[in-house]
């Protein structure tokens, strides 16, 4: 199973369009949008034709729930935008999140920086933003590839010099 991640696109449209381009060649069979902007998710789902599973970060107005749990093969995934969880303090708050929904991966965006982690015994992954990076990192998105017992995160840049 192949899972792209998204997240802060804040509207920019090339960004997006280029993160569309990169999903579409990897045929993922789900992909998750982390907020800011859940609205870009409906560009995204109507260029690739399939859903697009959002999330509301803190610049969406959404009465939505902070978080989703995804079944995905064998395992749950826990997915938030992070500015619930204090994300920029630590992963901590996050884990127990995840872990109190019985989650083993915990999906989050906010801090626009790329990050694969570990907290409290949940695996912790920030595909990075799509559109705003941050730390001196490029544009990024991620991808969770699920492989029996097996799960492996990668990034996957985005051409900022369009």
């Amino acid at each position: 199973m192949l899972i792209a991640v998204v997240s802060d696109t804040h509207r920019r449209t090339t960004r997006i369009k280029q993160a569309i381009a990169i999903i579409g060649k990897a045929n993922p069979d789900k992909v998750i949008h982390l907020g800011d902007n859940m609205d870009d998710a409906d560009l995204m789902e109507a260029m690739l034709g399939m859903e697009v599973i959002t999330v509301p970060g803190n610049c969406d107005y959404s009465s939505e729930k902070d978080f989703k749990v995804i079944e995905a093969g064998h395992l749950r995934i826990f997915a938030t935008h992070g500015h619930a969880y204090g994300v920029k303090r630590g992963l901590h708050e996050l884990a127990k999140a995840a872990k109190d929904n019985g989650c083993h991966i915990a999906l989050y965006g906010h801090t626009h920086v790329a990050s694969e982690d570990s907290a409290d015994g949940v695996l912790t992954f920030n595909p990075g933003s799509a559109a705003e990076p941050r730390g001196g990192q490029k544009p990024t998105i991620g991808f969770i590839e699920i492989k029996g017992n097996k799960t492996g995160f990668r990034f996957a840049g985005i051409d900022a010099g369009r």
